[in-house]
């Protein structure tokens, strides 16, 4: 990264941040294309704090290792050090970190070791899908995500002590209470301003579109097939089925847009007649 635009991160950074011009420096900073491009499709507090995140990797500022270790292991390999002194060595480092830290660090270790283990029998599971192996393959994967969810939340955690200086609390480490008492962001009504035009042609794109979905679930095709072939029980299936259910939902919410729109009309038209 050139040091132009490494300074242009760090006064993003240290500036109250806007979103479109964070953006436009993660487009140059990462490589990631397909997380760039997710990002740029929606202005959240959820996608503003992982740009942040994202640009604060691209200068060094986050490392989920405990900082100064890579540097203590290569001087401690140079003078011929042991493992077991070079263990002892950092664990002096660590009792030097609050309380909260240590803490962090130590179990940061347990989770992605058992998270580890987890890939593992994930993978051992086999390939059918007979319905117990889709049983244990969705009872991984959700331990997986909490595991994933957890370790997400203490580095965040721990990369705010080694670059803000802000001391994780006690009750921060209450993992499943502090993540439930996130900010959810609220997703605005996609049709609430819209005129009667534009009800008619969102309803006829989501028809389309939730036809092309349930021919998916039915024939594993977005086109209506001789022969039924029924996408296999397991994630996708159930994500599919979501987003049927919400396109299910969004079409009777524009229905029930028009029918206003047809009662204001008719209402309209019945008082212009006694006028007349």
């Amino acid at each position: 990264m050139d040091k132009e635009l490494k300074n242009q991160i760090t006064k993003w950074l240290k500036n109250d941040p806007d979103y479109n011009s964070g953006l436009a420096l993660l487009v140059q900073a990462c490589k990631n294309k397909t997380l760039v491009r997710n990002l740029s499709r929606k202005n959240t507090p959820k996608n503003l704090s992982k740009i942040r995140w994202e640009l604060n990797k691209s200068i060094g500022n986050i490392s989920r290792s405990i900082p100064g270790s890579a540097d203590l292991k290569k001087k401690m390999d140079s003078a011929g050090s042991t493992a077991s002194q070079a263990g002892e060595k950092l664990s002096e480092i660590i009792q030097t970190y609050p309380v909260t830290i240590q803490s962090i660090i130590k179990t940061t270790g347990v989770l992605s070791s058992n998270r580890d283990k987890l890939h593992r029998k994930l993978k051992e599971i086999p390939e059918a899908n007979t319905a117990d192996n889709i049983a244990k393959r969705k009872e991984i994967r959700e331990l997986i995500k909490e595991s994933s969810d957890l370790l997400q939340y203490l580095y965040d955690l721990k990369n705010r002590f080694f670059t803000e200086k802000i001391v994780p609390t006690e009750d921060e480490l209450k993992f499943p209470q502090a993540i439930k008492k996130a900010p959810k962001v609220t997703k605005p009504d996609p049709i609430e301003n819209m005129s009667e035009a534009e009800l008619l042609k969102k309803r006829t794109n989501v028809r389309s579109r939730l036809t092309k979905k349930k021919n998916k679930l039915l024939y594993q095709s977005v086109s209506k097939k001789d022969k039924e072939n029924p996408m296999p029980e397991g994630a996708k299936r159930e994500h599919l089925a979501a987003q049927i259910k919400t396109d299910e939902k969004l079409i009777k919410d524009i229905q029930t847009k028009l029918d206003a729109f047809n009662k204001t009309k008719r209402h309209n038209a019945t008082q212009a007649k006694g006028r007349s």
